[in-house]
């Protein structure tokens, strides 16, 4: 029995030295995603294609064929829908500071 309790006592202290801060940079974005402090660039640029996938699916749900759909449904549900859009531009521009000041820092464009 002590071999169990070693390797959860273990588990748990491995589990402390392993959470996650909040992102310690300054931008006049708010950022409602975390980044580990430390991320590598291409760790960042990689969230920030992913997020930019996300909102081009979404807002292919607001024009053309599909658009008229959309148009027909309630304000309330398109004032969400459009907003939940905006947290996700949102989202790509405080990635994109990110990518910018880090850049920046490591000497090269962004």
């Amino acid at each position: 029995m002590a071999t169990a309790n070693t390797t959860s006592s273990t588990n748990k202290q491995a589990a402390k030295e392993t959470q996650w801060e909040p992102l310690a940079y300054s931008s006049n974005t708010p950022m409602p995603i975390t980044i580990r402090p430390g991320a590598e660039i291409d760790d960042v640029s990689n969230l920030l294609s992913a997020k930019l996938v996300q909102l081009e699916a979404m807002l292919m749900a607001t024009h053309g064929e599909a658009g008229k759909s959309f148009r027909c449904r309630n304000d309330v549900l398109q004032d969400n829908f459009m907003w939940s859009c905006m947290d996700v531009a949102t989202d790509c521009r405080a990635l994109f500071n990110a990518l910018s000041v880090a850049m920046n820092e490591k000497g090269g464009a962004a």
